[in-house]
């Protein structure tokens, strides 16, 4: 581990009442939860004040709303498999942990799949491959990476040179306003013309 931070700032009343709201299976600010949800594979840590795992869409909903009302930092975690500290909470804050939000639904009549941001990307062309389909952006960490990962960073791989990155195979998006709201970029089409594109905007926002 190349070093340990401490968060730069605290907000325990927020985190009080989030804990009150969600209950303490879901909200965690032990050391150990905290520390291990600190660092990715660049191995600089930097301490959240609480570790967030939601069960459900409105306890993300409530999170961001609480983490906007008291101004406090939130990053988003998926399997950390990353080596550029992006999932590392640099300022403190909340981390919303979404490893176990791992759904996959292929529909083979469309080519499409359904899925998850904490879906193993190898776990998709494992439940796409009986239906003759796959996914082809191939990151070198594909067998532990999660697809939320993969669109936040616009992924590629050595495929990418004959399919394209991440960008040319995600339809639509669903996911919250930092106001809690829930809101759809796009949808489920391989051409639409309803407005700006600003599901682009998202993929790939990462970097």
């Amino acid at each position: 581990m190349g070093g340990v931070s401490l968060p730069a700032q605290t907000h325990p009343a927020a985190t009080q009442a989030l804990l009150a709201k969600l209950g303490p299976q879901a909200v965690k600010t032990d050391e150990a939860a905290c520390f291990a949800a600190s660092f990715d594979n660049m191995r600089l840590s930097f301490m959240p004040e609480a570790v967030i795992r939601p069960a459900t869409e409105d306890d993300i909903g409530v999170t961001l709303q609480l983490a906007n009302a008291h101004r406090v930092p939130v990053t988003v975690r998926g399997r950390g498999t990353g080596t550029t500290g992006a999932c590392a909470p640099i300022k403190g804050g909340w981390v919303i942990h979404l490893d176990h939000w791992d759904q996959i639904e292929i529909d083979p009549v469309s080519s499409m799949a359904t899925v998850q941001p904490g879906a193993i990307t190898a776990h998709i062309n494992d439940r796409a491959a009986p239906h003759g389909l796959f996914f082809p952006p191939d990151p070198s960490s594909v067998k532990h990476c999660s697809i939320g990962g993969n669109i936040a960073t616009n992924a590629g791989g050595l495929r990418a040179a004959k399919y394209g990155v991440v960008r040319d195979h995600v339809y639509a998006l669903e996911g919250f306003l930092p106001t809690g709201e829930k809101v759809r970029w796009a949808a489920p089409l391989r051409k639409f013309v309803s407005g700006l594109n600003l599901r682009d905007l998202w993929i790939g926002s990462e970097g």
